[in-house]
C-alpha cells in the first residue's frame, strides 16, 4: 500500500537525505500531484525543503484550468510554486513532444541552481519504466539504453532522483482518489498515434495476456540489466586501458581473439571516447575492417569533426577530409583548353610533356564534375551498380571518395578517379575518336 511509510522507504533506498531542498515537478497529473502529496506527508520527519515546479506547455485549452487545480494544492499544502511557460509561438512544426521534453529539463535545472536545490524529483513510475525499456528495445536494441530510466543520476550539479519506479500508475491513481487530490488527466495519453501510447494502450494489454506479471517482469529486468550495464563497464575499463596509451590510437592486437560481442563492446566504448554519438552501424563497420586485418587502410567518418582510419589491427583518429567545391566544366571539342581547378583541363589526341594525363580513351561531348548521389556505372558484365556501393565494395579510403572526379556524358559515367591522375574506374567507350583528358 502506497502512503507515508513506503514513502519514508522509497526515498531511503534512493539516498535522499533529511534537510534536503527538492525541486518536484508536477503536470498536474495523478502521478505528479501523488508524489507531491506523499512529500508534503513526510516532509516534516525529514525536514525537507519543498519547491514545486509547474510547465504549462500552452499545447491544449486545458492547460490553463491545470495550472489552476496545481495553483491551488500548491497553496492548500503551503508548497512554493514556480510556474514556466512555453509559448505556442516557441513551439517547432515537428518534433514537439522531444522539444517539450527538452524545454522542461532546462527549466528544471535553471530552477533548481537558482534556487539552490539539491535534488530535482520527477514522479515516473514503473508503468513508465516498463514503456522506456520497450520502446529503446524497438528503436535501438543498445544493451546501455535497455536498462530503461535511472532512479539516480547526475543533473546539472543536482540529483535527479525517481523515487516511484517501483510502483505502478493505477497505485499511484488510487492514492490520488484516496486523497481526493485535484489532478487532471491529459486527453492525448489515449492518442495511439503516439508510440508510447500505442505500446501502452495496444502492446502491454497484449503482453498481459501472455503472463499477467509481465509488467513486473520488464520492471525487474530493467533493474537487472542496469546492474549488468555497470558490471560490463567495469570490465569494459580494463579492457580499455590495454588498448595502448595513445588517446588518438587504439591497437586492437590484444583484443582480436576475443569473442565477437566483447570485441563490440568494446569497441563501442572505445570509439565513444573519440565521439559519443557512435552508432551501432559504425561500430559494426569498423568492427569489420578490423576483423579483415588485411593491411588495406580504411578510412570511417564517425562525426562531422572526427574521422577515423583502420589499417590492420590499428585504428587512429584522423583530420576529417574536406570535399574539394569543383564547378562542373563542359568539353565539347578538343584542344580547347578550360579553366578547372586552378588548372586548365583539355581534351586532347596529342599529350604534351608536361601534361597531366587524368583519363584516357574519353568520348566527347564530356563533363567533369563532383560525383553526385545517384551516379551509377556501368560493370564489365553489363549490370550497372551505384558508385557509392562500387566505392565502398572496392574498399576505397573515404579522404580519396571526398575528392573524387567523375567524367559523365548526362548520367552515364565513362571515368571516375582523382585530380593528382588516380584512375579508379574507366567505362568501356565505342566512340571512333577519343581523347586524353589532361591538366596543363
Amino acid at each position: 500500500m502506497l502512503n507515508a511509510k513506503k514513502m519514508l522507504t522509497l526515498l531511503a533506498e534512493t539516498g535522499v537525505q533529511p534537510g534536503s531542498k527538492m525541486l518536484v515537478a508536477v503536470s498536474g497529473g495523478a502521478d505528479s500531484l501523488a508524489l507531491l502529496d506523499l512529500l508534503v506527508q513526510v516532509r516534516a520527519r525529514l525536514n525537507l525543503q519543498l519547491t514545486a515546479c509547474h510547465i504549462n506547455h500552452e499545447l491544449r485549452a486545458a492547460s490553463v484550468t491545470e495550472e489552476q487545480r496545481v495553483r491551488q494544492y500548491c497553496d492548500q499544502v503551503d508548497v512554493p510554486l514556480q510556474v514556466r511557460h512555453w509559448p505556442a509561438a516557441a513551439h517547432p512544426a515537428t518534433g514537439t513532444e522531444a522539444a517539450a521534453r527538452e524545454f522542461r529539463y532546462q527549466i528544471f535545472a535553471d530552477l533548481g541552481r537558482t534556487l539552490g536545490c539539491n535534488v530535482v524529483l520527477t514522479a515516473h513510475h514503473r508503468d513508465d519504466q516498463v514503456e522506456t525499456v520497450l520502446f529503446r528495445l524497438v528503436r535501438s536494441g543498445d544493451v546501455r539504453s535497455v536498462q530503461g530510466i535511472a532512479s539516480v543520476r547526475e543533473f546539472a550539479g543536482m540529483r535527479l532522483v525517481r523515487p516511484l519506479l517501483q510502483v505502478t500508475k493505477a497505485e499511484l491513481r488510487a492514492y490520488a482518489d484516496e486523497r481526493n487530490l485535484p489532478y487532471s488527466d491529459d486527453a492525448s495519453n489515449a492518442d495511439t498515434h503516439f508510440s508510447r501510447n500505442f505500446l501502452r494502450h495496444e502492446i502491454m494489454p497484449r503482453l498481459q495476456s501472455v503472463d499477467a506479471q509481465a509488467p513486473a517482469h520488464i520492471a525487474h529486468f530493467a533493474e537487472e540489466q542496469a546492474g549488468l550495464v555497470e558490471l560490463a563497464e567495469m570490465t569494459t575499463r580494463h579492457f580499455l586501458n590495454l588498448l595502448g596509451p595513445k588517446s588518438d590510437e587504439i591497437d586492437w592486437t590484444v583484443l582480436h581473439t576475443e569473442s565477437h560481442p566483447l570485441q563490440k563492446l568494446v569497441l563501442s566504448s572505445a570509439l565513444r571516447q573519440l565521439t559519443p554519438a557512435v552508432s551501432a552501424k559504425q561500430v559494426d563497420a569498423v568492427f569489420r575492417a578490423l576483423s579483415r586485418n588485411d593491411g588495406v587502410t580504411r578510412s570511417f567518418q564517425l562525426s562531422k569533426d572526427v574521422e577515423i582510419r583502420v589499417q590492420g589491427l590499428l585504428v587512429t583518429s584522423a583530420q576529417p577530409s574536406v570535399a574539394v567545391p569543383v564547378s562542373p566544366v563542359s568539353i565539347n571539342t578538343l584542344e580547347v583548353p578550360q579553366p578547372f581547378m586552378n588548372k586548365t583541363i583539355v581534351a586532347t589526341t596529342a599529350v604534351q610533356p608536361g601534361d597531366k594525363v587524368l583519363a584516357q580513351d574519353i568520348a566527347l561531348p564530356v563533363t567533369i564534375r563532383k560525383r553526385a548521389p545517384g551516379d551509377r556505372l556501368e560493370l564489365s558484365n553489363g549490370h550497372h551498380q551505384l558508385l557509392r556501393r562500387w566505392l565502398i565494395n572496392q574498399h576505397v579510403d573515404l579522404a580519396v571518395r571526398n575528392q573524387l572526379l567523375v567524367a559523365a556524358q548526362a548520367s552515364n559515367l565513362l571515368w571516375c578517379g582523382t585530380i593528382d591522375g588516380n584512375q579508379l574506374w574507366h567505362g568501356l567507350q565505342t566512340a571512333k575518336i577519343k581523347s586524353s583528358l589532361v591538366l596543363r
